[in-house]
């Protein structure tokens, strides 16, 4: 079946989870879906990066990243079930991807997922991309559905941002019944 794309953009700006302490962090994310492609540009402004070079770069493995400076996407394009794709990527181009079956009990690490993605330091914060093939995505269905997040500063004090609005009192991005619709195919 062939789909015909047309260009969608939509600006969103993540709102900052009510438990941060801190609102220095600035997250704002645009997407786009042209020709089966989902685009996701992000730009952080941040005061100071928390990063560590220890991750590699050559694959998307990169258990744990998420305690450190990431931007992520959460993506569905199942609405009967849980499944949903999650990526993640640090300013220093440091890659995971999960396929979540289950929030938080089954997933699947993806180190060779077919996506793209690059980030880059910049002046005050950095800015990231994804490429993600819509294909890619778990689910059928003609609508994108799916959360845009962050997780930025030290561990002891990270503050979290998301698109979605936060529902619960400790952040939780792994929560798909409350995905919004992001594009229709």
């Amino acid at each position: 079946m062939v789909h015909w794309i047309f260009y969608i953009n939509s600006m969103y700006k993540l709102s900052q989870h009510p438990m941060n302490n801190r609102s220095e962090y600035k997250v704002a994310v645009s997407s786009s879906l042209e020709n089966e492609i989902l685009r996701c540009d992000f730009s952080v402004s941040a005061p100071k990066l928390n990063t560590n070079s220890s991750f590699v770069l050559e694959n998307w493995s990169n258990w744990e990243l998420w305690k450190y400076d990431v931007v992520e996407v959460f993506l569905s394009r199942d609405s009967q079930k849980n499944r949903y794709l999650e990526l993640q990527i640090s300013p220093e181009n440091q890659k995971l991807a999960l396929i979540i079956e289950k929030p938080r009990t089954i997933f699947k690490l993806l180190p060779q997922f077919s996506a793209t993605a690059f980030a880059e330091v910049t002046n005050g914060g950095f800015n990231a991309s994804f490429a993600i093939p819509i294909d890619l995505i778990p689910g059928e269905d003609e609508v994108i559905r799916g959360n845009y997040c962050a997780c930025l500063g030290p561990s002891e004090k990270q503050s979290f941002f998301s698109l979605v609005e936060h529902v619960v009192d400790k952040p939780d991005f792994h929560l798909p019944q409350n995905f919004k619709e992001l594009h229709k195919i």
